[in-house]
């Protein structure tokens, strides 16, 4: 098996990040549970949510902030380093190779310098105003994007 992939019930996992299932706001926490993407319930949605895991250390720049970010989304290389740019392709999708729904969490954000940390929140907030939720303190920030638009 090649480097950076994990088997599980007969399927690889590959990147840095997993994708869990939700049924109407309820989790399956097993990643690679068996339940298709493509099944149908009346009256319910089915839809992959992607968590992408990132470490703020070594960020000194608003540029690390977003290379590290839509790396970890894979953006094409056109893409924008902007807040506009951000919410077109994190809330609107289908720009990405990730599309919502989405969990990006930032940890070890204290490591980070300031023009780093002050454009993570200055784009993850503007994020909020379209519908995703937001938890930031010290050392840490977690964006929720749902399919749902606000």
């Amino acid at each position: 098996m090649a480097p950076g992939l994990r088997q599980s019930a007969g399927r690889e996992i590959r990147g840095h990040y997993t994708e869990s299932t939700f049924i109407k706001g309820a989790t399956v926490s097993d990643p690679v549970a068996d339940i298709s993407p493509r099944c149908e319930y009346p009256g319910m949605t089915l839809s992959r949510l992607t968590e992408v895991d990132l470490v703020a250390t070594g960020w000194i720049t608003a540029l690390d902030f977003y290379e590290a970010l839509l790396a970890a989304l894979g953006a094409p290389e056109w893409h924008g380093r902007s807040v506009d740019a951000l919410v077109d392709s994190m809330i609107v999708g289908r720009v990405n190779k990730i599309d919502p729904p989405m969990v990006v969490r930032i940890s070890k954000l204290n490591d980070a310098g300031e023009a780093a940390r002050d454009a993570l929140i200055e784009a993850f907030a503007w994020l909020t105003t379209e519908g995703a939720t937001l938890t930031v303190n010290r050392t840490s920030a977690t964006l929720e994007i749902s399919t749902e638009r606000a």
